[in-house]
């Protein structure tokens, strides 16, 4: 079994972890995001994220991809740079 795979069963099991999946305003939300200028090819699937993120309430994405920082409606912070 590979290393990732390992790593999602630990995150899965966790009980500090909830798993983020569609919800029923998901299509909505994602609806809006890619709706803004320069949203296509690579970038509709960062949406995608964007908008489940947004849909489950999450309050901060801690990520080290810039291309998330093109959602100015999902706060996004690198968690390698101090705030």
């Amino acid at each position: 079994m590979d290393e990732a795979w390992r790593q999602v069963k630990v995150w899965a099991s966790s009980p500090w972890v909830r798993m983020l999946a569609e919800t029923e305003n998901f299509l909505s939300v994602l609806g809006r995001i890619a709706a803004q200028p320069r949203i296509s090819g690579g970038r509709v699937h960062d949406a995608r994220v964007a908008a489940i993120c947004m849909a489950n309430g999450v309050s901060e994405l801690l990520t080290r991809d810039r291309d998330f920082f093109h959602f100015p409606e999902l706060r996004v912070r690198d968690p390698l740079i101090a705030a």
